[in-house]
């Protein structure tokens, strides 16, 4: 009885302690009347509002984008399903057929594959014209790369393989027209388009060459074919 009491009487201590607390914290704070009294400036105002306008619109846009994926999904699913159907049509297999000959006739393809040995050093332009310094280069023994640039921003790219390489290149930008590189058989790519880099690629018997820049032909050649 006598611990049951001890126990009381320490609580009661506890509690008072922490009232006494509370109302010693709270004694320097504002009245509510003060509180009232007090008026932001507009600016606090509007901000508080724009940051509640955002908050709202995260939280739809993350709503909205959470179920959109579902749904996209979901359509995707069908989609899919619906066009594995459809190709069991001998129709449908003969229009896919058509566009993918018809993207594919947009490009024009041009493979190299030698069994040469690996070189011994990369490439190095001979002649490069002025205001032109090197970028980048790169070697690992079979693919060489290196790049000019002008304080323009302009590129003159090199690049040199020994075994194997290939390139798209999109004949709606491009007009092409076949050179000779120190004799070797040659093809310019002549880009229509600014945002296309002219192209020259030939072979040797040493590998693969392709040259890219914004440069005219006759330039380019004369890059060519002082390629070391």
């Amino acid at each position: 009885m006598y611990k049951d009491l001890e126990d009381e009487l320490w609580e009661s201590l506890l509690k008072a302690a922490v009232i006494e607390n509370s109302q010693n914290e709270i004694k320097d704070y504002p009245s509510e009347q003060e509180i009232n009294r007090i008026v932001l400036p507009e600016h606090y105002e509007s901000r508080m509002r724009r940051i509640l306008r955002r908050y709202r619109y995260r939280k739809y846009a993350k709503l909205s984008l959470r179920y959109g994926k579902k749904i996209a999904s979901v359509i995707l699913l069908i989609m899919g399903i619906s066009f594995t159907l459809l190709l069991s049509f001998d129709e449908v297999r003969a229009a896919c057929e058509a566009v993918i000959i018809e993207i594919y006739d947009r490009y024009i393809r041009y493979s190299y594959t030698s069994d040469l040995s690996l070189e011994d050093a990369p490439i190095s332009l001979g002649y490069v014209p002025e205001g032109y310094f090197i970028a980048e280069s790169s070697f690992n023994g079979i693919d060489n790369y290196v790049s000019y640039q002008n304080s323009y921003g302009d590129f003159i790219i090199a690049e040199f393989d020994v075994q194997k390489f290939a390139i798209l290149v999109d004949n709606e930008h491009y007009s092409t027209s076949e050179e000779l590189i120190c004799n070797n058989k040659g093809t310019f790519f002549e880009s229509g388009d600014s945002d296309f880099l002219n192209i020259l690629i030939w072979t040797t018997e040493n590998g693969y060459f392709q040259l890219r820049s914004a440069l005219e032909k006759k330039e380019m050649i004369k890059i060519a074919e002082n390629l070391k």
